[in-house]
């Protein structure tokens, strides 16, 4: 097995900050009750009897809790499929830990609630919203493409074949999918947090 460099002290707080920050700001045009979010950077108020800034900082919260308990859900089960596939379970299990929280921030960019495909459909104008399909599939490859490189690349170094290296970052990813599904619904709308979730996301 490869021995790794040493990680950059405060890497570890790097990754959560940027994390809670992406998680947060990820909730903030989804969740939102009391304004609509368009295309071309247009806001419309909708009913509510809730100010905004509290309505902003509840979506915020629920992008943070749906992103925390899936990305969660993806690094335990990452770093255990680590340790148990990878040549020194202890190593692999510190190797898989330490990208799994450098790699962190990613979680919140991944698919199509994920914050870059969010901010493209409220920064478009709609003369632009043709192109809004494929723009949005590219936000949405790009943060994957890195976070399963990257995972799958350390599971190799900790001395999982590269077949079952994708194992070990697919499972944990489809996990991860399933507690958002858990929590949002899929599509969105009948999950646990439908109460607390918007009419837009709701489906209704």
């Amino acid at each position: 097995m490869e021995t790794s460099a040493p990680e950059p002290r405060g890497g570890a707080f790097w990754g959560l900050f940027a994390f809670v920050l992406a998680a947060l700001a990820q909730g903030v045009i989804p969740y939102t009750h009391t304004v609509q979010f368009g295309p071309g950077f247009q806001l419309q108020p909708t009913p509510s009897t809730m100010p905004f800034w509290r309505d902003a900082l509840n979506a915020a919260g629920i992008g943070l809790l749906v992103c925390s308990a899936a990305y969660l859900a993806f690094a335990a089960c990452y770093v255990s499929l680590c340790r148990a596939y990878g040549e020194d379970a202890v190593e692999a299990g510190a190797m898989a830990r330490r990208i799994a929280i450098r790699r962190a921030w990613l979680y919140p960019m991944l698919g199509y609630l994920g914050l870059p495909a969010m901010l493209l459909g409220f920064g478009l104008p709609e003369s632009a919203h043709g192109a809004l399909p494929y723009l949005m599939l590219g936000a949405m490859v790009v943060p994957l493409f890195l976070l399963l490189s990257s995972t799958k690349r350390t599971a190799e170094r900790v001395g999982v074949s590269a077949g079952w290296a994708w194992l070990v970052v697919l499972v944990p990813l489809l996990l991860a999918f399933a507690a958002e599904a858990i929590l949002l619904g899929w599509p969105p709308g009948g999950g646990l947090l439908d109460p607390w979730l918007p009419p837009m996301v709701e489906g209704g």
